[in-house]
């Protein structure tokens, strides 16, 4: 149902359609008394359906961390700290860089040739006392390494040195234990996170709950494990507003469109307390009888290869 569809029952619910055997013209004083406020009734009678009779959604990630070339790479996860010597971090080759730290820090990226040689020098300064992420592309040929050095005390964690290409600095990948993704704008409510990996890892497809909840809109996926996830969750509809046009599809079922009218009508007619009265209990009563299954199949909304947001960790 469209909302020029809703906006015809409920004018036909209030006796404002036809009279005398005349079509009420849309224009009509009286009409648009009523009309002008259908589309915030609409938008508010969707969303509080939208918590019973839920929108389905999924979100899908597909996820292959890309290998670390430093020294035990599970270690690397863990926190080092930068005293009054120069700690360094060294792969054969590498093309990209990751990192966080937590203090005034002066970082060099260097390859070796004939000697060490700084490529790049990153200086950081604030924040102070919480993790920043720092990544980027190597341009070099050998042996490169990450060095920590400066004047004071600092944390490192989450090091990575990559041995493959990558088009810009912000397509460089995290390292961290888990994966970051933001839900969509619409997420609501989680229902299930169903994981389907690799065969020979006896990962297949299967519900599981190895995932955090960071903020209330992002989800942490473990680093290590390869296959694809679909995040299915509750949506919130889109808001529907005055510029919204009438050929705009209702996003709750088709059962639970049907209350919308009876909600809509009741609200025009609140100075007419019998009305009012009789509508909004049609409308309560269609609401309690609502089936809270879906009758239609989850929307994908996304596919993610990993996370490149700039978020800071925990």
């Amino acid at each position: 149902m469209n909302l020029e569809q809703v906006k015809d029952k409920t004018i036909k619910l209030i006796n404002n359609y036809s009279n005398s055997g005349n079509l009420i013209s849309k224009n009509d004083p009286n009409y648009l008394d009523y009309s002008l406020r259908f589309n915030s009734l609409i938008d508010i009678a969707q969303k509080e359906i939208a918590t019973v009779k839920k929108i389905h959604r999924v979100k899908n990630i597909s996820q292959n961390p890309v290998p670390n070339l430093l020294e035990n790479p599970l270690y690397q996860f863990d926190v080092e700290q930068h005293l009054d010597e120069d700690l360094t971090f060294e792969a054969k080759q590498g093309k990209a860089y990751y990192f966080e730290i937590d203090n005034v820090a002066d970082v060099y990226v260097e390859e070796y040739d004939n000697g060490w040689q700084v490529l790049e020098h990153i200086s950081h300064t604030d924040p102070k006392g919480e993790y920043t992420a720092y990544k980027g592309l190597i341009n070099a040929y050998g042996k490169v390494r990450l060095r920590f050095s400066g004047d004071y005390v600092y944390n490192i964690k989450n090091r990575a040195i990559y041995g493959y290409s990558f088009l810009t600095d912000d397509d460089v990948p995290p390292f961290t234990r888990f994966n970051r993704y933001f839900m969509p704008d619409d997420f609501y409510q989680l229902n299930k996170v169903v994981f389907d990996g690799n065969w020979r890892e006896s990962k297949t497809y299967h519900t599981t709950a190895d995932f955090f909840w960071e903020q209330r809109n992002v989800i942490a996926l473990n680093y290590y494990n390869v296959g694809a996830y679909s995040i299915f969750y509750f949506a919130y509809p889109k808001s529907i507003d005055d510029d919204t046009l009438d050929d705009y599809e209702l996003e709750i079922d088709m059962e639970a469109q049907e209350a919308i009218p009876y909600y809509v009508a009741a609200h025009v007619l609140m100075d007419e307390t019998s009305l009012y009265t009789t509508l909004l209990a049609m409308y309560n009563n269609k609401l309690a009888n609502l089936d809270d299954r879906t009758a239609n199949a989850p929307k994908a909304v996304e596919n993610t290869m990993y996370s490149s947001q700039d978020i800071r960790t925990f």
